[in-house]
Formats: C-alpha cells, structure tokens, sequence
C-alpha cells in the first residue's frame, strides 16, 4: 500500500513525510520495511524459488533442462532412425562414390600430399570395395554419417580437412538425391495389359524390375530383361506363384521355388543359351551346361506375346557372378563404420542381393519416408544443434559437453544482445509448458532478487530496474503477459516510492528539512484540520511552549496516521478545500474565519 506522498507525487507531501520519518514516527518505517516484502513476495510469486540461491537455482533448473532436452532429442533420433531403417527404405540401395570420385577430391584439396595426412575416412573410402556400386540404404547412410561426423569434427581445427569430406559427403547426397528422382520417374503407370498395369519406365532394368513387381504383386514391365539369341526385349510379368516346380510362372514363382535366380536375372540369362532340341514354335528353353535353365514364352493365350515364364539354377549354389577383389571376403553387413573410420572385413566380396531391393532408386513409399526423415533431421538441428543448445550436445577438449548442469539455464535466460533468439532457440528445444521452462523461470527470478537486493535484503529500484530492462526481450519470451505485468508493477512501484523520497529531499539538508517541516506542522491549517492546539483560551509564556510541544506531537501522530493512508488524508484535504477558499479579487488563498465550537478545538459541522 503506498503512503499518501506515494500516491501524491507531490513536494509538500513528500517533504512532510521526510520530516515525519526524521522525528523517528515508526510506522512509516515499518511501512517502508511491508512494502519491500510485498515487492519481493510479487518477484517471486511469479516463478517460486522456495528461498534458493541463484547458484542453486541454476544447479536445478540446469538438470531439468539437460535431463529434459536429452530425453526429447533421443525420442526425436529415434523417430528418424525408425525412418531410416523402415522396410520402405531398406528396400533401396544407393551408389557410394568410387575411388576415382573420391580420388579426385582428394588430388583437389591434398595435390602431392603423404598419405598420412589426408584424413582417413577420405583414404578409407577412396580403397573401399564397394566404391561405385550400390548398397543397401542403411549401409549408404552409415558411410555417409560417418564422412559428415569427420568433417564436423574437422571445422574447427582442419579447414581443409572440413572442405574435403564435405565435398565427399556432397557427393553422397546427390546420390541420394539422384536416386529420390529416378524414383520418381520409374514407377508411374504407362498402360495396362494382360497382366495387369504396365511399368514401361522399368524397361533394361531388371533388378529394380524384379524389385517393384514383388512389391507391387502385379503388373508387367516390357524389356524387363533381354536375351541376344530372342531377338526382341522379354517381358518379365509378376504371375503366380503355383504350388510346385511344375506350374506357376513369373517372377513370383521365382521367389517362391528359385530365389537364386533373381539374385542377378540378368546376369544368369546371360550365361544360358537358347538349346534348339528343346525349343517349340511358342517357348525357347535355355541352358548351359550346368544344366541352369531359361524358359521364354513367345504367346500368352494365342497373342504373340515374348515374356519369361521361369529361370533357375541347376545346383543353386553360390552365385558365380559374385563380386570379386583380391582374395578376401567381406559381408556387406560389416560396412556400418565405428567413429571416423570405415570399416570392412577384407577386399572381396560376395554380396547377397534381396531381390525386392531396389538398385539406385526408391519407391515413392521410400521417397515419402526419406523426406519426412530429412524434415525430422532438419528439426533435430534447428533444436538441438543451433545457438546454446548445440553446446549441450556438443564434446569440448575434455570429452565433455560444453555446457552442462548450472552453466546451461545462463546460456538461454542472460543479458547478452542474442537473448532473444537465445530464448527462441529454448522454446524451439523444448516447445510448450514443461518442467524445464519452469525450473528456468525460477532461475530467472532467483538471478533478479539476488541481482537487485542489498545484504539487509532490501530491494534497490535502480538494480531491479537494470536487471529487468537489460533482460526485456528474455523476459518476455520467457514468462506470460500476467506474470510480466506483475514484475513491471513491482518495478513501477519502487519508482514511485523513489520519486516520493527524491521529492523529499528537494529542499535540502534535515536541518533545512525539519525546520520546514516544523512550518508544516504548526501551520494555522495544521491546527484546524487536526485540532493539535486549543482555540478557544489563550495561553502565554511557558504554559504555551508546553502546550505546542504536546500538540507537536498530537501533531506528529495525527499527521502520521493521514500520511500512512492516502484515503485518510484524502478526506483531510477535502476538509481543506471546503475552510480555504479563494477571494474574487485576490490570487492565492486566504484563509476566512472558521466556526468553533465553543469549548473544542474542532471545526463546526458544515464548515
């Protein structure tokens, strides 16, 4: 509750209440002392510290929001990372960069340089054995996060380390992206057949034809495969499956009888020839001398039709089109990579192809999944890897984070002239109302008692102030409209009372002070607003002196009581108006004479 100079914003009141508190009048003290745990309990009312210092504020509110932020980011990765390993996805395999690719930028960014001092991922993955050949998307995305964690490590110690593996990882993303738009293009409807929609951009490409036609459990692509002796391209249609060898036809009866042979289609009807002796007018038999078989069908119910009714492997063994090196073997599953280094079991290969994956492009399924990972990742690095919150995440010199427990609540709420996107990139972090934007507000409001108070816990307006205009944009962000208008009056009510008290102090020293102030007090409208001095007698001499002593303090009291509430001292003032009036022809005021009642030292009724 303000006082009535407080209210009054006026030289005489605040002199007057100056000089009430130099007369030692003890409730105006013990006002100041309630107003200033008042302004404290509406700081902390805002955000309850619960009494914490500011360093045990910031301990607290730095576990939540490390705990909390951990917590969101590790659901989030596993959000992408479910993307990434879903079967739309794994159904894809992507080229890796071969050794020229990968050789070209390193001649680029290291011409003539040892081997020992180009980065060894780079050397890693210009030796690979896989380099220019695809692989499944997980394997794809393994290599390429492990050329992106080098070249990040790199930034800030290596630039030319950091250029060269960006540029490799370029390399990947293009790929990536080539395979996303090839996709696109290959999979669209172009007509329809006896065997059901026709896939007319798959044709000379048998892989991804096989692939689509199990996913897709239908459908024909024309030239799917070819064979020189044929003569014309060779449809491969999905078909049935039948029940044995014997009967079923298509590619889904090679999946379900000879797997083997779809492994690499092409590849085996490659090797095969077609055998004369076994051949009719409507079916060419193929076979080698392993005895592996190809049967071409020449009509589909009496229409001149040239389409693969079935292939298969004699002894289905190994595929004797594997991939070879130099005398070692690798499983394609080891490519996944530890830290920085690309890891492989040996140089050769023997790579077991899934028939339903398909080579250099996606799915538009696939396509879907991948955009939407990509739109996570993005939203993963706009949280959590961007302005403080990359610190959390992120290992200094020490192999621990960089900012962590009570340095973290000071990164995101400060002074510094980024605190507004310091608090959007905590919002964006962790979004809405959560335990950790809690614990940051108590921070807050723990930094700005401690930051505007005195040992004798008073609150100073001019540090309040400075902690609250310095932090405005923070503060904002960071509390709601009621609770910001609730830290804006606090500070708005210190200012008035130290306007109040500068006022005061216009007329100069305490002794000037109080001898103005005695004036006040004594003043013929003292007397008969309070009734401090008796009217109606007279009195003289020492019987005087003693007189006005007590009504001073009368005085001192009365006044006291009307300086503490402005609506008592409202009501005094009214009662000034109506004894003071002002003469027609005079300017000023003068005082007319006043009623008394005989035998009292009040005003009469009315007057």
């Amino acid at each position: 509750m303000p006082t009535t100079a407080q209210a009054a914003n006026n030289q005489g009141m605040s002199q007057l209440e100056r000089t009430l508190v130099n007369r030692n009048y003890g409730p105006l003290t013990e006002r100041e002392a309630a107003q200033n745990a008042a302004r404290l309990a509406a700081i902390d009312g805002v955000a309850p510290t619960s009494g914490m210092t500011r360093i045990e504020a910031a301990d607290l509110a730095g576990d939540v929001i490390g705990r909390e932020a951990a917590a969101a980011r590790d659901a989030l990765k596993g959000e992408i990372r479910a993307l990434y390993n879903s079967p739309e996805l794994s159904a894809a395999s992507i080229g890796i960069p071969g050794r020229n690719a990968v050789q070209s930028v390193i001649d680029q960014f290291y011409p003539g340089v040892p081997e020992q001092y180009i980065p060894k991922p780079l050397l890693m993955l210009a030796e690979h054995p896989l380099g220019g050949q695809n692989v499944p998307f997980n394997q794809f995305d393994a290599i390429r996060k492990i050329i992106g964690n080098a070249a990040a490590d790199s930034a800030g110690t290596d630039r030319t380390a950091a250029a060269a593996l960006s540029s490799v990882k370029s390399l990947l993303n293009e790929a990536e992206q080539a395979a996303l738009e090839r996709g696109q293009r290959a999979f669209q409807v172009t007509g329809q057949g006896p065997w059901g929609p026709v896939y007319g951009n798959l044709a000379g490409d048998p892989k991804n034809a096989v692939a689509h036609l199990l996913r897709t459990g239908t459908g024909e692509v024309p030239g799917g495969v070819s064979h020189a002796q044929v003569g014309q391209p060779i449809s491969l249609v999905y078909g049935k499956p039948g029940t044995g060898a014997s009967d079923g036809y298509g590619v889904s009866k090679l999946e379900r009888f000879h797997p083997e042979a779809l492994e690499d289609l092409q590849g085996l009807l490659d090797e095969l020839r077609v055998d004369p002796s076994k051949s009719g007018a409507n079916r060419l038999i193929l076979n080698n001398a392993a005895d592996d078989r190809g049967v071409v069908s020449l009509d589909w119910q009496g229409d001149p039709r040239t389409w693969l009714l079935t292939a298969f492997r004699n002894d289905k063994g190994p595929v004797s089109g594997a991939l070879s090196g130099a005398g070692k073997t690798i499983d394609t599953a080891s490519i996944a990579g530890e830290g920085n280094h690309l890891s492989t079991a040996g140089r050769t290969i023997t790579q077991s192809r899934d028939p339903r994956q398909y080579t250099g492009m996606m799915s538009p399924e696939a396509a879907e999944f991948l955009k939407t990972a990509r739109r996570m990742y993005g939203e993963e690095m706009g949280r959590f890897n961007t302005g403080p919150s990359m610190g959390m995440f992120r290992e200094g010199a020490d192999n621990l984070p960089q900012i962590q427990g009570g340095e973290i609540p000071g990164r995101f709420f400060n002074s510094r002239a980024s605190q507004s996107a310091d608090m959007d990139q905590f919002l964006r972090m962790l979004p809405g109302e959560t335990e950790a934007k809690d614990a940051l507000a108590r921070y807050a409001i723990a930094d700005a008692l401690e930051s505007a108070t005195n040992q004798g816990g008073e609150l100073s307006a001019a540090k309040y102030g400075n902690w609250l205009n310095r932090r405005s944009s923070a503060i904002e962000k960071l509390f709601g409209p009621e609770d910001v208008n609730w830290l804006r009056l606090a500070q708005r009510d210190m200012d008035r009372a130290t306007d109040a008290e500068n006022l005061g102090r216009a007329a100069g020293s305490n002794t000037a002070q109080n001898l103005e102030g005695s004036k006040l007090l004594n003043s013929r409208l003292t007397e008969l607003l309070f009734g401090s001095i008796p009217l109606v007698n007279k009195f003289t001499g020492p019987l005087l002196g003693a007189a006005r002593m007590g009504a001073r303090d009368r005085a001192t009291q009365e006044v006291g009581e009307a300086m503490l509430d402005p609506n008592i001292a409202a009501r005094y003032l009214d009662m000034a108006k109506r004894i003071m009036t002002p003469t027609p022809t005079q300017q000023g005021l003068r005082y007319l004479p006043a009623t008394i009642v005989p035998g009292t030292s009040r005003v009469g009724a009315g007057e």
